[in-house]
């Protein structure tokens, strides 16, 4: 089971957001349960955020990041089907700056922008980058397809 928190502007409804997310953790890794918290802010703040964690004194559209890997029954996770889940826990922050998002939206709406970004945040947590030219070939492939699977969402 997964869990998704938000906090800020929300571009998506809520359930939306949690069924994209449930949707690429469970099927990119479904060894582990995650808990993600969404935090949209300004352009300032990402500044920050992007100074503090990656070294670079500028905004950027989204930043991922796994917080914390728990082991099995760390948290007491309820699974409707068996009761307590067996599996690992990682507990993830997605912070999405809105302003870059309006910036480069192109021809996009802002909500298909959001998605597109979220998509792109949440493929980061279950493995995928994009430093090499291969990995990042897989990367957008994975991207199209999870867009085309949730265009429908909103």
């Amino acid at each position: 089971m997964n869990s998704l928190e938000l906090i800020g502007e929300t571009i998506i409804p809520e359930s939306e957001q949690e069924k994209i997310a449930e949707l690429i953790c469970s099927q990119e890794d479904p060894e582990h349960s995650y808990q993600i918290c969404v935090k949209t802010v300004d352009s300032e703040t990402m500044k920050h955020y992007n100074k503090r964690y990656r070294g670079l004194n500028e905004t950027t559209d989204i930043l991922s990041f796994i917080t914390a890997d728990l082991p099995a029954c760390a948290i007491e996770e309820r699974d409707e089907e068996d009761g307590f889940s067996a599996k690992p826990v990682r507990i993830c922050d997605i912070i999405i700056d809105i302003k870059r998002l309006f910036q480069q939206k192109g021809i996009r709406t802002l909500e298909e922008e959001y998605r597109a970004v979220l998509i792109h945040g949440l493929l980061h947590l279950v493995g995928y980058d994009h430093i090499r030219s291969a990995d990042a070939e897989k990367m957008n492939k994975k991207e199209e397809y999870y867009l085309k699977q949730t265009q429908g969402e909103i």
